[in-house]
């Protein structure tokens, strides 16, 4: 639904700049979404799981249309700290800092964080959207 409601050039920039009602409405939406997702989540509405990764859809959905080209050294640190995420396990003694914090759900927790810090690393870093294979 997202990615149909703007696939017309709704989430442009120059489309953003309008005043129109619907445009406003449609670039809250994936807002509204995320924390509807999170709500359901918390109450355990919806399997965790399943959420966060809705949720991690939902913003990558924003980079797409919110996202800005950053400097190379912020996207390698994005970059860095997502592969350190990804890594994570719950027993591993390297992630004790963060699983004293997250408990149980440590490797499923970094593992979402560690895709949407990756993604845009790559997708809007300037160095780093040169070596994706990806042509625009």
């Amino acid at each position: 639904m997202l990615c149909a409601a703007f696939a017309n050039g709704i989430g442009k920039t120059e489309v953003l700049q309008s005043a129109n009602v619907i445009s406003r409405l449609l670039r809250s939406l994936p807002f509204l979404i995320l924390v509807l997702i999170a709500a359901l989540v918390s109450v355990r509405a919806v399997d965790h799981r399943f959420g966060i990764g809705l949720m991690c859809f939902i913003v990558g959905h924003l980079f797409r249309i919110y996202g800005r080209e950053i400097s190379t050294t912020q996207s390698m640190t994005m970059l860095i700290a997502g592969l350190y995420l990804a890594g994570a396990h719950n027993e591993s003694i390297s992630y004790s800092l963060i699983a004293a914090v997250l408990g149980k759900y440590t490797y499923e927790l970094c593992n979402a964080l560690s895709g949407p810090l990756i993604v845009y690393a790559v997708i809007d870093g300037r160095q780093l959207m040169m070596l994706s294979p990806i042509v625009y």
